[in-house]
């Protein structure tokens, strides 16, 4: 059963450990970055970019996995550009 994360009681997350695992390609289909992200104090998940990334069209891939568990994962992809001028 899904479940938003901040409905879950605290001690259930820390037992069942949820990450983000996340993917970054570039428009010419090369990975640019990979990696994963904890749980934050908010129950949330935060991907810093920052400036690892060139400017140009990027297309980011993640899922959330519970205790390693990828199985059947729903993987969101949300398509973003990091401009010349920042």
């Amino acid at each position: 059963m899904r479940t938003p994360l901040k409905s879950v009681q605290g001690d259930v997350l820390r037992r069942s450990a949820p990450e983000c695992r996340y993917l970054v390609r570039g428009e010419d289909g090369h990975v640019a970055l990979a990696g994963t992200a904890v749980l934050g104090a908010e129950k949330s998940f935060e991907i810093r970019l920052g400036d690892r990334l060139a400017p140009g069209r990027y297309a980011l891939s993640l899922m959330i996995a519970v205790n390693g568990n990828a199985v059947n994962a729903d993987i969101q992809r949300i398509a973003f550009s990091v401009p010349l001028d920042r």
